[in-house]
């Protein structure tokens, strides 16, 4: 929960409108992961920053580390998102970014925690108030919501936030409605959609009061469905009824209103990636491997050979290219092979492949990124897949929250019996244009 160590002495402002007589400021903090200062033990010759706009040229100023600093760096505007970069430059280097963020809306701070590059490091100011598992996630903006689930086996209706932007955790309002096993996904600025195994709401975080107003899906939907965010809200594909899978998607617009279509065939266990407006779906109960679907096509578009049930499958994306690997099969067994999902959302195809072998149960997978317990890799496909090892978490975990930044910086929280948050740090910052 949010409490504050010793703050580094190194301190400085982002400013904007410039022919004010006092331009508002956001002040910058940057500290170990501890909320120490990551400067006191010296070895830093000098400190590297780099800030950018869209469509504006991109700042970049070095000063040499003698004493404190101040440092102000001038932008153009207080409502244009914002990349920023920082590394403290020595015998050890030290880097760190927060997410792309608008300064206006910052509440006047930014606490960017510095690591070693590729490493990662557990940061206590944003650990989560008890261990939770099968929780409903999702990332508003420069917050990571963790909504429902179960605590010690039984069903949760706590509702947290972690703040990105300034690498603390807090509480929000209980749920009335959903609890328990859930899923999340977002649907828009400032609301995320929660669906239980005892019920579906959105949840509004620009709100003080009422902020969870219920949503009515298609019979069967919950945790067996697959949910997951689109361009123009969330999607919830499939899952079970009375054990036996189901073939209608609900679509779920930013304001809360709900219209349905349908899969080709059945599908309950199923996973799904986004494409702008429209979803990919794969894997589950099934008939094709995969389908695409748009919320204003009443049938989704199947493609690829027919495959054994594959259940808790993880979908990874290298550019245009997809990768269904993992999950299990109808005796519980882990697949260890896997399909490539190519040429979408235009021309769909679906090459199944056995090599690489990847075994993939209780995983997350976030874009390119898999987090097997204490592994973290990236896939990568040029012409044929690859999971390169990237980070070691310093503790094992499995399904926890991942969020990657635009510099490549990982945050990778809870877990299976974790309450606790790591951020990882790449061997190089994703530069800012």
């Amino acid at each position: 929960m949010r409490r504050f160590g010793t703050l580094a002495p190194l301190l400085f402002a982002v400013l904007g409108c410039q022919s004010d007589p006092a331009p508002p400021t956001v002040e910058v903090q940057l500290i170990a992961p501890d909320g120490s200062n990551p400067l006191a033990e010296g070895g830093f010759s000098s400190i590297l920053v780099e800030v950018a706009q869209a469509g504006r040229p991109t700042t970049r100023v070095r000063r040499d580390l003698e004493g404190d600093v101040d440092l102000a760096v001038e932008i153009d505007s207080l409502g244009g998102q914002t990349s920023l970069r920082v590394a403290f430059e020595g015998a050890t280097d030290l880097i760190g970014a927060p997410p792309t963020f608008v300064p206006g809306t910052a509440g006047g701070l930014v606490r960017i925690v510095m690591g070693e590059p590729g490493s990662c490091v557990r940061v206590p100011d944003a650990a989560f108030t008890a261990p939770r598992s099968q929780t409903a996630n999702a990332r508003i903006d420069t917050f990571l919501t963790v909504a429902a689930g179960l605590d010690d086996a039984l069903l949760s209706s706590r509702v947290e936030f972690l703040d990105l932007l300034r690498m603390f955790s807090g509480e929000l309002d209980d749920l009335v409605g959903p609890r328990g096993r859930a899923q999340g996904a977002n649907l828009g600025e400032n609301r995320f959609a929660i669906i239980s195994e005892q019920g579906a709401a959105s949840f509004d975080l620009s709100i003080a009061e009422d902020r969870e107003s219920a949503v009515s899906l298609h019979p069967g939907a919950g945790v067996d469905s697959a949910v997951v965010s689109y361009a123009g809200g969330a999607a919830v594909i499939g899952g079970s009824l009375d054990g036996a899978a189901v073939s209608d998607v609900s679509w779920i617009a930013a304001d809360g209103r709900v219209h349905r279509t349908q899969l080709s065939a059945p599908r309950s266990g199923a996973v799904a990636i986004a494409l702008g407006d429209r979803v990919l779906v794969a894997g589950g109960t099934t008939g094709a491997v995969a389908e695409m679907l748009e919320p204003a096509s009443d049938m989704g578009a199947p493609f690829g050979e027919s495959e054994p049930l594959r259940l808790g499958a993880t979908i990874l994306a290298d550019d245009e290219a997809f990768w269904l690997v993992g999950g299990v099969d109808d005796l519980g067994e882990p697949r260890t092979d896997h399909v490539s999902l190519l040429g979408c959302p235009g021309a769909c195809r679906a090459e199944p492949g056995v090599e690489p072998a990847v075994e993939a149960v209780d995983v997350t997978g976030q874009g390119g990124w898999l987090v097997r317990d204490a592994d973290v890799s990236e896939a990568r496909f040029d012409g044929r897949w690859s999971l390169q090892p990237r980070f070691t978490l310093t503790a094992p975990r499995r399904r926890p929250a991942l969020v990657v930044f635009e510099s490549g910086v990982l945050v990778v929280a809870a877990g299976e019996g974790r309450s606790d948050v790591e951020m990882c740090f790449p061997d190089e910052l994703t530069p800012v244009d």
